[in-house]
């Protein structure tokens, strides 16, 4: 789904600016393509297996590629991609139909030993139009800005910085957030120890609008980034359960701070927008603006919420009048509408991604009771046909 703006010209654009406390700083302006030619996979005498996709988000049908990285020289592949199809080639290339998350696992074998490893809920394909990824594509062209000898303005550099962050402002009513997608151009793991890094949401309580309040937080180890900026496909992150949006919001990264460990986010070019989003986080703990710090840049960061929103005609003059029980809901959900008159048709369980997962007739009455007791927990619509229209009512499942 993201491809990355091919630049054919290597642009380096020196500017000398006066920092804090009166140092001086050069910033190198590059812009890179992204990786071409072979993949390049490690042999060790180990077997291990190992992959990653490419195009793990968007709409249906939804193509996904998938690059074997496994290590000990397989020769034979057992892939299982959560949809009942499989596939035995090294790379393959699979066609998701229907909306739903879907775990992907692959076994390798070589001529002495069989391994295993498994990605939960990895994919995650939508219904056409219930899903956005915001500030998609970044505006103007990709673009690195290296501070000369002392690393990047959006990520680890000699000045301290300890999180990267953009500013989402338009979301729509009712959107809920998913996922988040970062394209990292730059991803480097010197430490023997994988350490997990940390995106956040934060709201906007903090001085000034800034990054207040973390709303939700997910880790992956520094290895997998670094896999996927080494294959040129950003690094994608579902939480867990969706985040409610009610205001503007904060979506980045907490970066490493083991020596060596670096990592920084691909912007655009400065003046490729007017006001730009990216935010950084000094390492005592205060926000800035890239324009409002010493970088002076009018940059946006190349990080991108997936916000879904609510399925279905909304009818809130209905949704005044339902009630909805218990909360949250664990083997069975009851509602009834305080309106007598209106006659429930049939009622519809749907997933985060536009999904139809469970769907019950009902007897024409204002009220009714549905077994939820097969689904995972997590956000799910409730989808009500009803004598007086449609709506949607969102429930929160818990095991």
């Amino acid at each position: 789904m993201l491809k990355k703006s091919i630049i054919l010209l290597n642009i380096a654009l020196f500017a000398s600016l006066t920092g804090l406390f009166g140092q001086q700083f050069t910033i190198t302006v590059k812009a890179d393509c992204p990786p071409e030619g072979e993949n390049i996979f490690l042999n060790t005498d180990e077997l291990q297996a190992e992959f990653i996709g490419q195009n793990i988000f968007g709409e249906v049908p939804l193509t996904v590629k998938f690059l074997d990285l496994s290590t000990g020289e397989p020769n034979n592949w057992d892939w299982q991609f959560g949809d009942g199809a499989t596939d035995t080639v090294r790379h393959p290339v699979h066609v998701y139909t229907e909306p739903g998350f879907y775990t992907v696992k692959l076994t390798v074998a070589n001529n002495t030993d069989t391994t295993s490893f498994k990605r939960i809920n990895y994919i995650c394909a939508v219904a056409r139009g219930s899903c956005d990824s915001l500030n998609f594509p970044l505006p103007g062209d990709y673009a690195l800005y290296p501070i000369d000898g002392n690393g990047y303005v959006s990520g680890n550099n000699s000045y301290g910085t300890f999180a990267i962050s953009s500013y989402f402002d338009e979301y729509g009513d009712g959107g809920e957030l998913v996922a988040g997608i970062f394209d990292f151009a730059v991803a480097v793991k010197a430490s023997n120890n994988n350490i997990p890094i940390w995106f956040k949401v934060w709201d906007a309580s903090g001085v000034s609008g800034s990054p207040g309040n973390v709303l939700d937080s997910i880790s992956v180890p520094i290895a997998s980034i670094v896999d996927d900026v080494e294959f040129g496909i950003p690094t994608i992150l579902f939480f867990e359960e969706p985040v409610i949006l009610d205001g503007p919001f904060y979506l980045g990264v907490e970066l490493p701070q083991i020596f060596g460990d670096t990592l920084a986010l691909s912007t655009n070019f400065d003046g490729d927008v007017e006001i730009g989003n990216g935010w950084s986080q000094n390492s005592d703990g205060s926000w800035a603006s890239y324009a409002s710090s010493q970088w002076n840049l009018e940059i946006d960061n190349a990080i991108f919420p997936v916000v879904c929103q609510p399925v279905g005609i909304e009818n809130h003059y209905l949704e005044m009048g339902l009630l909805i029980y218990p909360v949250p809901a664990t083997n069975r959900v009851n509602f009834v509408f305080k309106d007598a008159s209106i006659k429930v048709s049939s009622v519809n369980l749907i997933d985060m991604t536009g999904r139809q997962v469970l769907s019950f007739p009902m007897d024409g009455s204002n009220f009714g009771s549905i077994n939820i007791d097969v689904v995972a927990k997590g956000f799910y619509f409730l989808s009500f046909d009803t004598s007086a229209g449609a709506m949607n009512k969102k429930i929160v499942v818990r095991r």
